[in-house]
């Protein structure tokens, strides 16, 4: 199943440790996966836990805070649909993410630091993978986000994530423009295959077809 892009979302109010806010405007669909950023805003203690989006459970990246703010990347997987709010235990926090049809897992993670004025990072999907990556900075905000067939979102000043779906396979790289400061850049792939609701539905068309065959000779 080819991996199709939903919705984004951002919760750019500051959120404690614990308490729960809506990540987007329409409720995640069932089947459908998860990957969003957070970012800390009160330095670098990392997330503990993440829950909600009807997601059973997440997984997280490993992170990075040369920013001053800790910054991660969480994936999950076969939402039970229903719900547009998530829970981030740790610290305050901010977030900002992509729904997906037809993800299934998560590949390699890249993680880059560094002080210039380009911000950027250059993970390596397959031909129709999703990549997700997200940008945090020290202090001022950037001054321009990845373009063209990236697509971007500012979710706080200072903290940007941006997505494209790969024509085909190979290193491709998202890269910013920002005053020259400390900066955190994180990436990850997004693998598409049948989903749970997918290889059930399968399942029923399979037996249905044997069902109907074996009315038919039976009236024969």
């Amino acid at each position: 199943m080819a991996i199709t892009h939903v919705q984004d979302g951002t919760q750019a109010t500051i959120t404690a440790s614990g308490v729960t806010a809506n990540l987007f405007s329409a409720n995640v669909i069932a089947g459908n996966a998860v990957s969003f950023a957070a970012f800390g805003a009160a330095g670098t203690t990392a997330f503990s836990a993440a829950s909600g989006l009807g997601i059973t459970t997440f997984t997280k990246a490993v992170g990075s805070h040369n920013s001053g703010f800790e910054c991660e990347l969480w994936t999950g997987f076969s939402s039970a649909g229903g719900s547009k709010a998530l829970t981030l235990t740790g610290q305050q926090w901010y977030a900002g993410g992509s729904e997906w049809a037809g993800a299934t897992s998560a590949g390699t993670f890249t993680g880059a630091t560094g002080t210039s004025t380009a911000p950027a990072v250059s993970p390596s999907p397959a031909a129709g993978n999703a990549v997700f990556c997200a940008m945090a900075l020290a202090s001022s905000g950037s001054t321009a986000s990845p373009t063209s067939p990236w697509t971007s979102t500012t979710a706080v000043t200072g903290f940007d994530f941006t997505w494209q779906i790969v024509a085909s396979g190979g290193s491709v790289t998202a890269t910013w423009t920002a005053l020259s400061q400390a900066w955190d850049c994180m990436g990850i792939v997004l693998i598409g295959g049948p989903t749970a609701l997918t290889s059930a539905l399968t399942a029923s068309a399979a037996v249905a077809a044997t069902n109907t065959e074996a009315v038919t000779l039976t009236l024969a």
